[in-house]
């Protein structure tokens, strides 16, 4: 499955991190005047922190944005739309928070297909 962000097709071997981990419920309890405990629950639909990684070990690297990938999600992050992130774990409804990538060969002036490795961070909406 190809994983895209807001349209712009991502290297299909982007992962995301502690999605399972995440709570899928939200719940509260409360006291009635009676003294009985009530628990309600429901399932947690947004605000979720959703971050799509990629990263080197050594001389490997896992996953890959290009410059002009991220010039395209800085600039969708800037009109903080809700866009869709489709990744092989599911399709999200998301806003871009953050991005937080680094150049993989470390030159002084990238180009735009320059390869990127790091983090972008996103909210469940």
């Amino acid at each position: 499955m190809t994983v895209t962000l807001g349209g712009i097709t991502l290297s299909d071997d982007l992962r995301i991190n502690g999605l399972k981990n995440q709570p899928q419920v939200a719940g509260s309890e409360q006291m009635t005047l009676g003294g009985r405990m009530v628990f309600t629950s429901c399932p947690v639909t947004g605000g979720r922190t959703i971050t799509l990684e990629s990263f080197r070990s050594g001389d490997s690297v896992y996953g890959y944005f290009t410059g002009t990938q991220i010039d395209q999600i800085a600039a969708l992050r800037d009109l903080q739309t809700t866009i869709a992130l489709v990744h092989h774990l599911g399709t999200f409804q998301v806003k871009i928070k953050a991005i937080n990538v680094e150049d993989v060969a470390g030159v002084a002036d990238p180009s735009s297909t320059s390869e990127y490795t790091g983090t972008i961070t996103m909210i469940e909406v």
